[in-house]
């Protein structure tokens, strides 16, 4: 197999992928995930009876979604603690 000197990631099968690409896909997995916690939580509260075991689900998920929107999202912190607060 002959090199080629203008792609020398064709002899190592590497694959590049440029940044915006790869800022979208992380922006749109992080949309997600911090909208599909809060209905997560009203789903798994629906069938937990237990009122202790209930509040420690609440506290998990609202710690899941902050610490969610705190890592993908560009906010700052008052706008994180603003929508978990909401």
């Amino acid at each position: 197999m002959q090199s080629d000197p203008e792609n020398p990631a064709a002899e190592n099968n590497l694959f590049r992928y440029s940044d915006a690409h790869l800022l979208g896909v992380i922006d749109i997995i992080g949309t997600v995930i911090a909208s599909m916690t809060p209905l997560v939580s009203i789903i798994i509260l629906y069938f937990v009876r237990n009122l202790g075991y209930r509040l420690a689900i609440l506290c998990a998920c609202t710690l899941a979604f902050s610490v969610s929107l705190a890592l993908v999202t560009k906010a700052r912190r008052i706008e994180v603690f603003a929508a978990t607060a909401a």
